[in-house]
């Protein structure tokens, strides 16, 4: 019994010095110093800098399946396009010198993600080739100013335009 107790005894002296030496540490929070958050460039609501891209203008007698088909759009996908998304946009309206785009993911075989037409200088379209094909549009941001000339017309507007080194054909305008 002597020996129970004595092994009682050093276990709870053994279990009173480990209970005193343990000391609780405090989580260390290392100060936030003021960092800066980079805002991604955005081209179409797209961040430029996740993707290769390729910009280009619509050439004479070129239509989507000339432009897709270069990218390995199968002509299957580009005719579920045109049938399928026509009240979005019409493929048989893509005009010669329209400007267009071409996102492709970064990889050693780039494969095509984004494909923007811009319908007009405010307009695009948008083709999505992520998951399943998805068709929409946007809106560019349209910065406007107000600018004023003046000068004294001494022969020609045309003349007073030129000489000041303002566009001369605001005159034609005027």
């Amino acid at each position: 019994m002597l020996k129970h107790i004595s092994f009682f005894l050093i276990l709870l002296l053994s279990s009173l010095y480990s209970c005193k030496n343990t000391k609780k540490t405090e989580p260390i929070i290392a100060p936030i110093e003021d960092s800066i958050i980079i805002e991604p460039i955005l081209e179409y609501g797209l961040p430029i800098d996740s993707f290769l891209i390729t910009k280009s203008k619509v050439k004479r007698n070129q239509f989507l399946s000339n432009i897709l088909s270069e990218y390995g759009v199968s002509y299957r996908t580009i005719d579920k396009l045109a049938r399928e998304y026509k009240d979005i946009f019409d493929v048989r309206r893509i005009k010669v010198g329209n400007p267009y785009a071409i996102f492709q993911t970064k990889d050693s075989l780039p494969k095509i993600v984004y494909f923007i037409y811009e319908k007009s200088q405010s307009e695009y379209v948008v083709y999505d080739f992520r998951d399943d094909v998805e068709i929409y549009t946007g809106l560019k941001p349209i910065r406007s100013e107000i600018k004023t000339a003046h000068g004294v017309v001494n022969s020609s507007l045309w003349n007073a335009m030129t000489d000041k080194g303002y566009n001369p054909m605001l005159s034609i305008e005027l």
